[in-house]
């Protein structure tokens, strides 16, 4: 079940995009999703829920920011890169042909044969990005000027990194290095903050609870990670934003 609409994952296609799918192919083109979605999970499902093969599936990572200033509408704030990769690990020339498309439009895109390893990196600054800021209505750069919220970060992104090495996913840059990727994108409002505004149901398990639930998996302490959590949690309950205790 979705954490929050609590009803199954397949039954929670956006049918705008649905539709858009079935008119592209109507008239002749060949559709893709480019998502940072876990491969064991977008695969299984894109079928059953767009219509789209497994195989036109591609891991997609986007260091960008955006906002909704209505329904239907999407600004982009600040872009410093796209990334794209194959499930597999593999170097394909669709996965080029779609990183040129957008270099020819001035974005810088990468595509590495490791798609998981920025995945990663993205969840990095998300984790701690998205729920301070609901708690606290902060953009980016503001949380990262006050030095006792950064050491909180510090301390969140070390908890990440240490279960990333108990699984096999060394992290390829400092903390600091992570944060400074964020302050280009500015002093912007996270997608957590912009729901909380909007009074939308949050996604603070699949940033934020899944890593406190894989450190209590592993059996690795996450205090920082575990309070913020909460926290979120708890705050966005009182909103009527999460669901209540069961």
């Amino acid at each position: 079940l979705h954490p929050t609409l609590n009803r199954p994952y397949t039954s929670c296609g956006y049918t705008p995009m649905v539709e858009l799918l079935r008119y592209l192919e109507a008239h002749g083109f060949s559709t893709y999703i480019a998502s940072g979605g876990g491969r064991d999970f977008m695969r299984p499902v894109t079928t059953q829920m767009y219509g789209i093969p497994p195989e036109r599936v591609i891991g997609c990572v986007l260091h960008n920011s955006n906002f909704s200033p209505e329904p239907g509408v999407s600004q982009v704030a600040g872009v410093d890169r796209l990334i794209f990769g194959e499930p597999d690990g593999s170097i394909s020339p669709r996965v080029e042909a779609l990183a040129e498309a957008f270099r020819a439009a001035g974005v810088r895109s990468d595509t590495p044969t490791d798609i998981r390893t920025p995945i990663w990196v993205k969840l990095w600054g998300n984790m701690y990005a998205n729920p301070i800021s609901a708690l606290t209505g902060a953009g980016t750069a503001d949380m990262l000027a006050d030095d006792r919220v950064r050491d909180l970060v510090l301390q969140m992104m070390r908890e990440m990194a240490a279960l990333g090495d108990r699984l096999g996913l060394p992290l390829p840059l400092s903390p600091e290095a992570r944060m400074e990727i964020a302050r280009k994108l500015g002093n912007f409002r996270t997608s957590m903050l912009q729901d909380v505004e909007h009074g939308r149901p949050i996604e603070l398990d699949p940033i934020l609870g899944a890593l406190v639930e894989l450190g209590e998996r592993l059996e690795h302490p996450t205090p920082g990670l575990s309070a913020v959590y909460g926290l979120t949690r708890l705050s966005a309950r009182l909103k009527g934003l999460y669901p209540a205790a069961t």
